[in-house]
């Protein structure tokens, strides 16, 4: 049932900014490298902001869900003028940290004018919101939202939550959305200035392993079998790396630092085959098989950094018994 209070014009702006959302939620993101897919440049246009690479970024995206969400339960509320707050801003560049900017806006305006149904709803999301980069609720406050806690189950017979709950339950929403907030800019400035580090010393480390496979090879005269070692540590690592993705990474801000370092563990994986080599060649440790066992044994440790320390313990002399026994892979 529509609010009396709420004209058709207004409930018009809301279906407007509704469709203006769901148009920018189409966008796929850069496709082939970096070069942005024509289709969300024309999105873009029609959604009346400037096209910027983020538009299509996962994260992006779901926090444009978000804001669908919130102009859904901001038309429940009995309050003109509320959808041209909480519209997008038109004719300007959209990125990630606008759009989050704009969305913890949007929440406290609608906090702070929402009415009981709208509350115990936001309440709702937030209270069984999932483990993720930012702050929960769970981890916030010992006790669950007064409004949810003070309502009885859903038998037909609810009734209207004693006003205390209502404000304790609004404020404790502001704090955890302020939390948030505050949380976003230092995570997200910490996680882009570590990337930009990595991009910048992987160049050199890529020289380093290279100088040194070049030189284990001349001094070796093995160019074939040092080339064998890197690239298995190479394999390993990146077979390691892509599995942790699949078990270990979960969280947003995970997946967005894993690009630059699974580029650096490749070369983890390369320098530790090559000093699987170097270390079978020098007889500080034997493996058997010859070019097939240290291709192996280079593999595993590229594989597994738990491994690798292993095989620099081994070569520091800090396992006990002197000498290691000859290795079986």
């Amino acid at each position: 049932m529509i609010p009396p209070a709420v004209a058709s014009d207004e409930l018009n702006e809301f279906r407007a900014e509704q469709a203006r959302l769901e148009v920018l939620m189409a966008c796929r993101g850069p496709r082939l490298l970096w070069f942005a897919r024509s289709g969300d440049r024309a999105r873009a246009e029609r959604a009346h902001v400037e096209w910027t690479e983020d538009l299509g970024d996962p994260e992006f995206t779901k926090n444009l869900r978000t804001l669908h969400q919130l102009n859904t339960g901001a038309q429940r509320l009995r309050s003109r003028g509320l959808a041209a707050k909480i519209a997008l801003p038109r004719g300007r560049p959209l990125t990630l940290e606008s759009l989050l900017a704009h969305r913890f806006a949007v929440e406290q305006l609608l906090l702070r004018g929402g009415d009981e149904d709208y509350l115990r709803w936001r309440a709702a999301a937030l209270y069984d919101e999932e483990e993720g980069t930012y702050v929960r609720w769970r981890d916030m406050f010992d006790e669950p939202p007064p409004l949810l806690a003070e309502t009885p189950p859903n038998d037909g017979n609810a009734t209207t939550a004693p006003a205390d709950a209502t404000a304790r339950t609004q404020q404790m929403l502001m704090r955890l959305l302020a939390a948030k907030e505050a949380q976003d800019l230092p995570l997200r400035a910490r996680r882009e200035l570590k990337a930009r580090v990595v991009w910048l010393i992987l160049p050199l480390i890529l020289a380093a392993t290279s100088l040194f496979a070049a030189a284990l090879a001349v001094a070796e005269n093995e160019v074939e079998s040092v080339l064998l070692a890197g690239a298995a540590g190479l394999a390993g690592a990146a077979l390691g790396g892509l599995l942790r993705l699949r078990d270990e990474i979960t969280r947003g801000a995970q997946v967005r630092e894993f690009t630059p370092f699974y580029a650096g563990q490749l070369l983890v994986g390369a320098s530790a085959g090559l000093l699987v080599y170097a270390a079978d060649s020098s007889g500080i440790v034997e493996i058997a098989g010859g070019s097939a066992g240290v291709a192996t044994f280079g593999f595993a440790v590229g594989f597994s950094e738990a491994a690798f320390l292993r095989l620099l313990a081994r070569i520091g002399g800090d396992e006990p018994g002197g000498k290691p026994e000859k290795d079986p892979a």
